[in-house]
């Protein structure tokens, strides 16, 4: 049986055209992806052969200056409390407008975290785990509006003899998650590879 991460990576084969034998065999047996070491100013570059070609990939990070915080919840200026759900973001932001400061209304209410944890857990338990969960929540978007850390995304570019042929992106990451910067680069060179073949075949070039 292949764990979680072997099923990703033979699914991700196999949309390559890799057979399910050979899939199978590699995700189960292939070594862990190197580790990239990417920064915001330090692309990473590798070379990797695919179908017969080699290739070279690079992946860099970008700030995502369009992104939202909707798996966290909803910030909202307001002179007032908008209602029930809110919490207000304290201490205030002075650098905010004048009309209002930050309201936070989490995307999973203290409610539906307590509905949720009661299965198993006794009362007490459930309302604990209930409001650290908010907290938590609460305290990520606190350190977004403080800067603390910001939507990042990822872009990796597949080239031969220097001519982009293909690419894969991903927007959305928190700027602070870098241990995971390296595998969700390796996620995007397999769409990046795809592409690439994709071109090729579409220019009638052959390995």
């Amino acid at each position: 049986m292949l764990t979680d991460k072997q099923t990703a990576r033979y699914r991700e084969l196999r949309a390559l055209g890799v057979p399910p034998p050979q899939a199978i065999k590699a995700a189960r047996y292939a070594p862990p992806n190197p580790t990239l070491g990417i920064e915001f100013d330090k692309p990473a570059k590798w070379t990797v052969e695919h179908k017969g070609r080699e290739f070279e990939l690079t992946a860099k990070l970008e700030i995502d200056e369009i992104g939202d915080l909707d798996f966290y919840g909803t910030i909202e200026i307001s002179a007032e409390c908008p209602g029930v759900e809110w919490i207000a973001l304290t201490p205030p932001y002075t650098d905010w407008p004048d009309r209002g400061r930050p309201w936070f209304k989490p995307a999973c209410s203290y409610e539906e975290h307590r509905q949720g944890a009661r299965k198993g857990l006794s009362r007490g338990v459930a309302d604990q785990q209930a409001r650290d969960y908010v907290n938590r929540d609460l305290r990520r978007v606190r350190g977004y509006l403080d800067g603390d850390w910001h939507l990042a995304g990822m872009i990796v570019e597949a080239r031969t003899c220097g001519v982009l042929l293909g690419n894969g992106s991903v927007w959305g990451l928190e700027s602070d998650d870098q241990d995971g910067f390296s595998e969700v680069a390796h996620e995007m060179a397999h769409k990046a590879l795809a592409e690439a073949t994709e071109t090729l075949a579409k220019l009638g070039c052959n390995p």
